[in-house]
């Protein structure tokens, strides 16, 4: 018998695709609750309770579709939205164990961490610095060194945005 040798990295998913899991359940696993096995390392719960289902049966290996879901990501709400249902780390949650996530929860509203505060400028780069003084100089133009700021733009109203400017 000839010896078997794996070429390139280990995958680092454990689990199923979630059209996978939802074709064996009542209803397609409409209301029932979902984890990922990435997110197994974070001390807070993360999971998904799967709202809409629509599976791509043209798909060979029954990975692709449409899946939405209400999101709480580390223990916060982040609302329904869509999700990568192809990714072949999912895992159902026991109805039992479901209270577990439940009661681990933050209310609606609240973050799992404070938003980090950020200036509106932020330095040039060294020589970028060096180079806009050298030219001013050899222009003749007044200039103050703490006039050299780069704007620093963050989005403040996206979703996953834990950013405020100070």
């Amino acid at each position: 018998m000839s010896k078997i040798e794996y070429v390139g990295r280990a995958g680092r998913f454990i689990g199923k695709s979630l059209p996978q899991i939802c074709l064996k359940l009542k209803n397609f696993g409409i209301g029932r609750m979902f984890i990922r096995d990435t997110y197994k390392r974070y001390p807070e719960v993360t999971y998904y309770v799967l709202t809409e289902f629509q599976a791509d049966m043209s798909d060979e290996y029954l990975r692709r579709g449409i899946f939405k879901a209400d999101v709480v990501f580390r223990g916060g709400h982040y609302g329904n939205m869509e999700i990568p249902g192809h990714k072949e780390d999912f895992q159902l949650v026991p109805k039992e164990e479901e209270n577990f996530f439940l009661d681990r929860t933050l209310p609606v509203g609240k973050k799992w961490r404070e938003p980090t505060k950020v200036s509106k400028f932020v330095d040039l780069p060294p020589l970028l610095k060096e180079m806009l003084i050298q030219e001013a100089k050899e222009k003749n133009i007044q200039f103050d060194v703490k006039e050299f700021k780069l704007p620093f733009s963050v989005k403040t109203n996206d979703t996953f945005s834990h950013a405020i400017y100070e």
